[in-house]
């Protein structure tokens, strides 16, 4: 019993999206995608991270945690995370 409520924070933890260890792991940025930062969290692009298709690009993130959050972004939002990405 006093082993759940730490294995249940740390699932909670691993399912939130992005955290500094993975985006430090992972700075591949050859993969096609338009950017090099992530639109999101601002980290490095992650070659094991999906893209999103964006007015026509690739867009790279750090994370599946990141893609899942621009997809349920407003056009509007998007375009403002996107207008300051490289």
């Amino acid at each position: 019993m006093k082993l759940l409520a730490p294995a249940l924070i740390a699932a909670a933890l691993a399912l939130t999206g992005c955290n500094k260890d993975q985006k430090a792991a992972h700075t591949n940025t050859n993969m096609g995608a338009m950017n090099t930062k992530c639109p999101i969290s601002g980290g490095p692009v992650s070659a094991n991270a999906g893209t999103v298709s964006y007015k026509g690009q690739a867009v790279g993130f750090c994370c599946d945690g990141c893609v899942g959050k621009f997809d349920k972004m407003s056009d509007a939002d998007k375009a403002a995370k996107m207008a300051g990405v490289k």
